[in-house]
């Protein structure tokens, strides 16, 4: 348990009595003058403690606890004595930019009409357009020390030689390893289907390898339909916000440049 201490200095009146002196007179001075409690003014809630008169309010417990806020508030006037206000400029800036254009974003949807159904036409056009990120593709590598030998390896693949046998008929150090289910992998195909193969592949131990995919895996239409609409219904949210940004600007004349620095 953090015991707090507050001590309040004293002046002395017109009639020579010493006196506390207020919150706003004790709070300290960040490292620009400037007083930590004034970013921090008095509000309509219950102060629950203070830290050199800067108030800590209940609706800020949350979470957390009084010893915990109030440790917090310490460090905080101890940073900014350091100078890490000035040092953090740029991302405090970058938080408070993100917070007003999170805020106007949710004025923007929840004012905005009702959206246009997304019909199930849309969600199976999406599916069947990007089966791919709903597939898996299990993978099978097949090794060997010389690089001349991957043109007759690729084209005996490419007739439907499996690569188990094509290994028996070379032998001699040409080996085969079953990948699996390998996502990573998989990004080496162009085309994505069974019997795909893999251009000729260097390995770090300066062997080479190619890839083949064996099988795929999709998962049905009925186990994604419901993501897929939510992404479109999110990606309709999206679009309305940029074309009432796009209203926004016209309406307040803003100046809008595209700068090509490539």
């Amino acid at each position: 348990m953090v015991m707090v201490l507050f001590s309040f200095a004293c002046k002395q009146n017109d009639n020579g009595q010493e006196q506390p002196q207020t919150a706003q007179e004790t709070a300290p001075a960040t490292d620009n003058g400037a007083d930590i409690n004034a970013e921090k003014p008095e509000r309509d809630s219950k102060v629950i403690a203070r830290v050199n008169g800067v108030p800590i309010y209940e609706d800020e417990l949350k979470n957390t606890t009084v010893d915990n806020l109030v440790t917090d508030e310490i460090l905080y006037q101890q940073g900014i004595k350091e100078g890490l206000l000035e040092k953090n400029r740029d991302r405090i800036m970058e938080f408070q930019k993100q917070i007003i254009v999170n805020d106007v974003k949710r004025n923007i949807v929840n004012n905005m009409p009702p959206q246009e159904p997304v019909y199930e036409e849309e969600v199976r056009k999406y599916y069947d357009a990007h089966k791919e990120i709903y597939s898996s593709y299990e993978i099978k590598e097949i090794n060997f020390k010389d690089k001349s030998q991957g043109e007759e390896i690729a084209k005996m693949a490419e007739e439907g030689v499996t690569l188990n046998d094509i290994a028996s008929k070379l032998g001699d150090g040409v080996t085969v390893t079953d990948l699996g289910y390998n996502k990573t992998m998989s990004r080496r195909f162009g085309t994505k289907e069974v019997g795909s193969i893999t251009e000729v592949l260097e390995k770090k131990d300066g062997t080479y390898s190619i890839l083949e995919i064996v099988a795929v895996k999709t998962l049905p239409y009925e186990y994604v339909e419901k993501p897929i609409r939510s992404k479109l219904e999110a990606t309709g949210r999206v679009k309305a916000v940029n074309d009432a940004a796009q209203k926004i600007a016209e309406e307040n004349n803003m100046k809008i440049e595209i700068l090509d620095n490539q």
